[in-house]
């Protein structure tokens, strides 16, 4: 049976979405909430089977970010859609929704971040580039 060649670009694919999505989380103003999440490179780590390949403990980290991320895109996928309403109404709803998650995701994802790299060896430091 041939071997399956292991690839580390979608792994680094992961991280460099992490990354971005790590910048996305903070765009939290009035005039910069509405950026969506990426998660084409998690969904792509899942369908090629490489995420089942990291440990527990990582997968878990990895996923409970993802997890809200995903629902923070719902929540403006939502507001995108709905007329202003102000306080109480559904639209206001929305809002509250996607900035809690939002909120959530400036831990998680630095977090799911850290757990990668230290399963792959790495530091942080180790993966960004020479200022």
């Amino acid at each position: 049976m041939p071997q399956r060649p292991y690839d580390v670009g979608p792994i680094q694919a992961l991280i460099d979405e992490l990354d971005f999505n790590a910048e996305i989380s903070k765009l939290t103003a009035d005039d910069t909430i509405g950026a969506l999440f990426l998660v084409t490179q998690f969904e792509r780590s899942i369908s090629e089977g490489l995420f089942s390949l990291l440990p527990d403990q990582v997968r878990s980290q990895i996923s409970a970010t993802y997890a809200t991320q995903m629902r923070a895109n719902m929540y403006i996928k939502k507001m995108a859609t709905m007329p202003w309403g102000g306080t109480g109404s559904a639209w206001h709803q929305a809002y509250t929704f996607a900035m809690k998650a939002i909120n959530r995701s400036q831990t998680e994802i630095p977090e799911a971040y850290e757990a990668l790299l230290a399963h792959l060896g790495h530091k942080k430091e180790d993966a960004e580039p020479d200022a």
